[in-house]
């Protein structure tokens, strides 16, 4: 036996008694239960000593499980498995700290064994509920956002509630600007279940039809009667109300759908026959300056309507137009239409799941129902049925949408300043010296007869007292199914194109007015007076955002368009002679001299196109148009 004793094999006594061996703990059950008796045996008269030596040689879980019979061995598997991890670190390893630790006496004969399992238990319960906190946390930040939020006692609508969702990708349709920072948010995105573990759902991708007979011209669009009671527009009365005019700009206070707004345009040169009388419309013109050829229609409607009579003192205007006899505003809901929002889009972030400051100056309350589609669907699907020709959506959709695009500019100028003021107008430049006909425009010699006016879309009212046109330009995504597609093979997916009357088309937005836009800004910076130095143009698409651009104010071609159109008036409506082709451009009646004058006022026109200043692109997630009553999306075809 002197091996024992030999420095390198000596073991080391137990820390308990002095005569109690070392003893290499097994799993085996039998053994135990013998290294128990032996125990007892040894310690018959010390009871103490005897539970702390063996909760300290003896792994608790082993021990348990050979006293503890049929209960223990009834446990499944997991859950056994799962007790031996939790004692493992505290028993197998034996250059633990704990191990070199005295156990004090106990006074109680239960044994510690199962005091140590418990302690063991509460412990590791305490940590598997610390872990819990954490992945409960975690969950919170992921949690999907909620579709309202409170302010006050009131339900606010979230930015999704607010702003538009791209609903098409249309068959033609490319993202309407190449900078990368303003691309188009994914709106589709996976949601996350919370019972259970979380699993990711497979999103289906919103395929809408590009084909249809019914297209909706009304889309999403917040009538004009509503705009009227938003808390930053300041609307003009309604015309019945006005019986008496104090001067001849008055008439700017009779709105744009009011049969007096209709009747001023008579013999009056207006901004939608500036351009015909000018001769851009023209085919050579036309040509030079990129004008589709489907506005090419010259310079003959012009003519016309300038041969018509004008009103032209106050006498006649307050006689002829303030007798009323326009319908009542339809708006007769006693419901709010609004709610403003007063933290003008500034206010921080109150909680992770909180979306942030509603983006918009205010909140719009209605929504569509099914049972209102269903009524549009009718008496659209009726007018095209009775023969109407397919361009006329053109027209009936820049209409429907003017009021949603003046709104686009509302919310983008708020968040630049809350106070900027949005107004409502009608035709100005009634009150100009150029329109009495008793003076002469200066330099022209003889008064030719011309007048004009301007009507334009709104009036920007800044707070530094800025004036600047507002001109909302809305592109029609209707086109005929079978226009601009000779030649071309089918689309994927769209077999059946050929059987319906319409489909999608949607075009990048170029950051320019086009030419033939130029005399209508012009002309409505002209008769909002001289302190009116730019004019803002929003091009609004139905699928592709928008894009805000500024035209400054130009007063040497506003001194040549001048110049031109009292020769039109003098040279045609005067004379009675309906101006030919490309007048102008070919005209050489007043010299050669006059001629070049005009084809470098063309070609100046074009520069101030292709120069306008670029304010902002506004996302087609940020348009704010009316939802569904029951937040599906809705299509842009009703059939």
């Amino acid at each position: 036996m002197n091996h024992m004793h030999s420095a390198k094999h000596q073991r080391k006594l137990s820390p308990l008694s002095t005569n109690a061996p070392q003893f290499t703990v097994t799993r085996t059950p039998l053994f135990n239960i013998l290294l128990l008796l032996t125990l007892f045996t040894m310690t018959a008269n010390q009871p103490t000593v005897f539970t702390a030596a063996a909760s300290f040689l003896i792994p608790a879980q082993a021990v348990k499980s050979s006293l503890g019979g049929q209960a223990s061995r009834n446990k499944s598997k997991y859950d056994r498995r799962e007790e031996e991890s939790r004692c493992r670190p505290t028993t197998t390893n034996r250059n633990s700290k704990s191990r070199t630790s005295t156990v004090p006496a106990q006074t109680s004969k239960s044994p510690v064994v199962s005091l140590t399992l418990r302690e063991r238990s509460s412990d590791d319960d305490e940590q598997r509920k610390r872990r819990d906190s954490k992945s409960s946390r975690r969950e919170n930040t992921r949690a999907p956002h909620t579709d309202t939020h409170k302010s006050g006692d009131t339900m606010m609508p979230t930015i999704d509630s607010g702003g538009d969702e791209v609903v098409y990708q249309g068959i033609e349709s490319a993202p309407a600007f190449q900078d990368a920072k303003l691309d188009d948010p994914k709106v589709e995105k996976s949601k996350v279940t919370e019972k259970g573990n979380r699993r990711k759902k497979k999103t289906k991708q919103r395929r809408m039809a590009t084909t249809g007979n019914i297209p909706d011209v009304q889309w999403r669009a917040i009538p004009m009667e509503h705009l009227r009671h938003h808390p930053v527009f300041e609307p003009l009365p309604h015309p019945n109300k006005i019986v008496r005019m104090k001067a001849l700009e008055d008439v700017r206070y009779f709105r744009q759908e009011s049969w007096q707004w209709d009747a001023l345009h008579a013999g009056r040169c207006t901004t939608s026959q500036a351009a015909a009388a000018l001769g851009l419309l023209e085919a050579k013109v036309g040509g030079f300056l990129g004008i589709p050829r489907s506005l090419r229609k010259g310079g003959v409607g012009a003519y016309h309507r300038l041969r018509q009579t004008a009103l032209r003192d106050l006498d006649e205007m307050e006689r002829v137009l303030c007798i009323g006899g326009n319908e009542e505003d339809g708006s007769t809901t006693r419901d709010p239409l609004w709610i403003a929002n007063s933290n003008g889009g500034r206010s921080k972030k109150t909680s992770r799941n909180d979306k942030g400051p509603y983006p918009f100056a205010a909140i719009y309350l209605p929504r569509i129902t099914k049972r209102e589609c269903a009524e549009r669907r009718k008496i659209i699907g009726d007018h095209y049925l009775n023969g109407a020709s397919p361009f006329s959506a053109r027209m009936q959709w820049g209409n429907a949408q003017e009021s949603t695009a003046l709104l686009t500019a509302l919310n983008y100028f708020w968040k630049k300043d809350p106070d900027t003021l949005i107004k409502e107008v009608g035709m100005c430049g009634a009150g100009l010296e150029m329109n009495r006909t008793e003076l002469c425009p200066p330099g022209e010699g003889e008064h030719t007869g011309l007048i004009l006016g301007a009507s334009p879309d709104a009036v920007i009212l800044h707070k530094n007292g800025t004036l600047e046109a507002l001109e909302v330009k809305n592109h029609c995504p209707f086109v005929p199914a079978t226009w601009g597609t000779r030649g071309k093979k089918k689309h994927h997916g769209n077999s059946n194109a050929t059987n319906h009357v319409f489909r999608i088309r949607e075009l990048p937005i170029q950051a320019m007015v086009p030419p033939a836009y130029i005399p209508q800004l012009m002309m409505e910076m002209l008769t909002l007076g001289p302190n009116c130095r730019s004019a803002v143009m929003v091009r609004q698409t139905a699928t592709n955002g928008a894009v805000i651009l500024r035209l400054h104010r130009d007063d040497h071609w506003m001194r040549e368009m001048l110049h031109f159109l009292n020769r039109f008036v003098a040279d045609y409506v005067n004379n009675s002679v309906t101006p030919p082709h490309n007048f102008f451009w070919d005209s050489d009646d007043n010299g050669n001299e006059d001629c070049d004058r005009y084809r470098n006022f063309i070609r100046r026109t074009k520069e101030i196109s292709e120069s306008v200043e670029l304010v902002d692109f506004v996302r087609h997630n940020e348009i704010q148009r009316v939802i569904s009553a029951d937040h599906h999306h809705i299509p842009l075809f009703l059939d």
